[in-house]
């Protein structure tokens, strides 16, 4: 027999039994075909097991991937976990495969928290941590014995596995252009949220910029999502950056000096060129499910830092601050499965001076959003821009000596690093758009 006949006697007669039947779904499904490319890529990222090296747990969970967190039926995720288990060292036997798969079946939790579009099989990290502790894990037997499910690794396995992943290099702190904030923070370590948090006019958009050029320098994949202006706009902004020349984004100079501006913009095209794929513009607005979409979309394709520009720009479903702490748990969720980093701006809610009677607290509450943006994240800094230059004593790697400075840092949270509550001075140049940091201001 044919096979058109197979195909058309499953499709108006459905049988599971039939092996036609149940390939129609993914033959005819192009969203489900896109479903499980990404689940392939998404598998192809996982480091593979090795024995005595926590290996059976990390097969585990790698068959958790599929089954629970993309919702693949056993079918589906049979061949991408034949493929993650010959990347293993040694790879497992047919039988083991098998084994494997059925347990991650069988394992309680939410499914398709893996997927972005897809509402219906979208669990929050909230729903899944209220699960986890609902002590729904315990199944019985049919002889009504009670027996243990399959859970991930203990507790002690998975830190002394973080502890392995540190030092093989797997697991290590991202820099940013500046020495001491970097330290200090430690703000990008995989599968960590920071949030920058400015007034208008304290250059924090231009933060973002600088620290995009130093990523490209070191060949780090990233991503911008800007909710405020096109691509062109910032383009003009990483050039002026790029030139060390700030009229490049003065209309008025421009049209001044139109040689030197189409010299410019000529010198760097190919650099533009490949900024300007980093940069993803929104349409007129945006809301958290479409960005949550977007940042699962860039980590699929390996990004180790996003940066959303300004998050207080996003549209909100209902009450804001029940938006906003949705929006941090499933954020969390996917920089934790993916270990990439995220990086998010916001406005203070009111204008808030730098006092040393300030705390760092204090600074962290005062940010647009309410309080999911401090608690939730792992690191916190507010830029502020005090009126006039200001001379101030720093502490520097080299020694204390005075410095002027245009900017205050401070630094709000620091959950990964021990600079909680410091300040660091830095230099913002008109000239080149730059910041350039000057030490850790001393109390007096």
């Amino acid at each position: 027999m044919s096979l058109n006949p197979l195909i058309a006697r499953a499709v108006d007669k459905p049988d599971p039994r039939n092996p036609i039947a149940r390939m129609i779904p993914t033959m005819w499904d192009p969203e489900r075909n896109r479903v499980i490319a990404r689940a392939r890529k998404y598998l192809a990222r996982l480091n593979p097991a090795v024995e005595g090296q926590q290996g059976h747990s990390a097969l585990f969970r790698a068959a958790c991937v599929l089954v629970k967190g993309f919702g693949l039926t056993p079918s589906e995720a049979r061949p991408l976990f034949v493929e993650y288990n010959a990347r293993c060292e040694p790879p497992e036997s047919e039988r083991q495969v098998e084994h494997k798969l059925a347990d991650a079946m069988r394992q309680q939790g939410p499914v398709g928290y893996l997927l972005a579009e897809d509402q219906s099989r979208q669990f929050s990290y909230k729903q899944y941590l209220e699960h986890r502790v609902s002590g729904e894990s315990v199944e019985l037997e049919p002889d009504g014995s009670e027996r243990e499910a399959n859970d991930p690794p203990s507790a002690g396995q998975s830190t002394s596995g973080i502890y392995e992943d540190i030092l093989a290099g797997r697991r290590e702190s991202l820099q940013l252009p500046w020495r001491l904030l970097t330290s200090l923070t430690q703000a990008l370590l995989p599968g960590t949220i920071t949030v920058i948090c400015a007034p208008q006019g304290a250059a924090k958009t231009f933060m973002c910029h600088q620290i995009g050029h130093f990523f490209l320098s070191k060949k780090v994949p990233y991503g911008m999502m800007m909710l405020e202006d096109d691509r062109t706009f910032h383009c003009m902004r990483a050039l002026a950056q790029r030139a060390g020349n700030s009229g490049l984004i003065d209309y008025k100079w421009i049209l001044e000096h139109p040689d030197e501006a189409r010299t410019a913009a000529t010198a760097h095209q190919e650099y533009l060129d490949e900024f300007g794929s980093n940069i993803f513009e929104a349409p007129n607005t945006i809301n958290a499910k479409a960005l949550l979409a977007w940042l699962r979309y860039e980590v699929e394709l390996g990004k180790q830092v996003v940066v959303i520009d300004p998050i207080t720009a996003k549209s909100n479903a209902g009450q804001v601050w029940v938006d906003d702490q949705d929006f941090m748990f499933n954020a969390k969720e996917i920089m934790e499965s993916s270990g990439a980093r995220l990086i998010l701006t916001t406005h203070p809610r009111t204008h808030m001076k730098y006092t040393e009677a300030a705390t760092a607290e204090q600074f962290a509450e005062n940010m647009a959003g309410g309080k999911a943006y401090a608690r939730f994240s792992h690191s916190a800094i507010f830029i502020e821009r005090p009126e006039q230059p200001i001379k101030v004593a720093c502490k520097t790697p080299e020694g204390i000596r005075d410095e002027v400075i245009n900017r205050r840092i401070v630094l709000a949270k620091t959950r990964n690093g021990k600079g909680q509550g410091c300040v660091l001075g830095f230099q913002f140049s008109s000239q080149t758009l730059t910041f350039q940091e000057k030490g850790v201001v001393l109390r007096k």
